[in-house]
């Protein structure tokens, strides 16, 4: 199985399916088991599994997410839509 992570240094993460959905890590909530928050020596990272392929991301902020990876960003939002 595949996993995508996506690291978050300064500890606030994506929490939904839409841009404005950002949360502290400690008040995320994963809608599906496939989505979880595990910790790491750089941050919050959460974790997708059954993703394409495996990939590792590393951002300062959820801003930067934004602006570096616009298209996995979006890519990641939809994980957090109803299946």
């Amino acid at each position: 199985m595949n996993y995508t992570t996506y690291t978050f240094i300064n500890g606030i993460v994506p929490n939904g399916p839409n841009a404005d959905d950002i949360a502290d890590f400690e008040d995320f909530k994963s809608p599906y088991d496939w989505i979880t928050l595990e910790p790491s020596a750089y941050g919050p990272t959460i974790v997708v599994a059954g993703t394409d392929e495996n990939f590792n991301y590393t951002f300062t902020s959820v801003s930067d997410f934004r602006v570096k990876c616009p298209e996995e960003y979006k890519k990641f939002l939809d994980y957090f839509k109803p299946v």
